[in-house]
């Protein structure tokens, strides 16, 4: 899995949580 998804991934989840 390429680093650009796993970050836009973790993004969106931190956005989602916070």
């Amino acid at each position: 899995v390429p680093e650009a998804i796993m970050d836009d991934v973790l993004g969106r989840l931190a956005t989602i949580l916070t």
